[in-house]
């Protein structure tokens, strides 16, 4: 069997079609020539850059029961209290020897708890960027959200125009891998709107252009619920790196995909 390998243009994100692999069979004088395809044409995804980070989701309680609500239940794993049994109980949650301590069956009662939600929100729209800073947007997304997936939370990624899946890292990649910018012409409304669909959402982190000032940094923080960590990163090739507290959470200014490892890192101020 020949084997031949050849280089596909990785620099840049996107899908290369590679095929379909064709031979050709001629005689020695190339009066007749056999064309015949051995493979069909497939479509290779060139996943955009990502770095390793560290937690991104501080201040949210890191155990196996996620976090703790002010809702009762009679089925989850933070024990709360014990009550009388009615109707319906799960027989498996009746505490024995408190019935028998009472005569009365008792039965254990729950917090409900939830798992941590990571939102990432891209701002993809086209007067937004030049095209070297949107793909570094791209690449700083997408660590966001391989960050949170690689701690088991639960991640949803939004752009202007629609959701990214992020059932596994490599449908999120592949999806990002064709993802353009958009015509949508404002984004506060559609920060809402991710909000109001995927409630519960622990963590948000917005990534926007060099062209949303403090301003209107400080105002999309403001759209997410009180209990929600909030960063807005600001994607800004050449300028110096900074971290800064506002009102709701903090406003990052990320020169470089290399910067955002400090940058979310905890207690970074430069």
């Amino acid at each position: 069997v020949d084997e031949r390998g050849f280089v596909l243009p990785t620099s840049r994100r996107g899908i290369v079609t590679v095929g379909p692999v064709v031979s050709v069979a001629s005689d020695p004088v190339g009066l007749v020539r056999l064309t015949r395809e051995r493979t069909e044409s497939q479509e290779v995804h060139i996943h955009p850059r990502t770095v390793r980070l560290g937690t991104v989701l501080h201040g949210v309680l890191r155990d196996i029961e996620g976090s703790v609500t002010q809702d009762l239940s009679s089925s989850d794993v933070a024990f709360h209290a014990l009550r009388d049994y009615v109707p319906g109980d799960d027989r498996r949650n009746v505490h024995w020897r408190s019935t028998a301590r009472t005569g009365r069956l008792m039965v254990r009662q729950f917090e409900e708890t939830h798992r941590s939600h990571h939102m990432v929100l891209l701002d993809t729209r086209v007067d937004a960027w030049d095209r070297r800073s949107f793909e570094t947007a791209v690449s700083v997304a997408a660590s966001l959200a391989l960050a949170g997936s690689g701690e088991a939370r639960t991640v949803s990624m939004h752009t202007a125009d629609e959701w990214i899946p992020t059932g596994s890292p490599m449908a999120m990649l592949d999806a990002l891998s064709e993802m353009e910018t958009s015509t949508r012409s404002e984004f506060a409304g559609i920060v809402r709107r991710c909000i109001m669909e995927r409630g519960g959402i622990s963590v948000l982190s917005i990534v926007v252009g060099a062209g949303v000032d403090d301003e209107e940094a400080a105002r999309l923080a403001n759209i997410a619920p009180v209990d929600v960590i909030v960063s807005v990163i600001r994607v800004v090739p050449g300028r110096a790196r900074r971290r800064r507290k506002i009102t709701r959470g903090v406003i990052i200014d990320c020169p470089s995909l290399e910067d955002l490892p400090m940058l979310v890192s905890r207690g970074v101020n430069a």
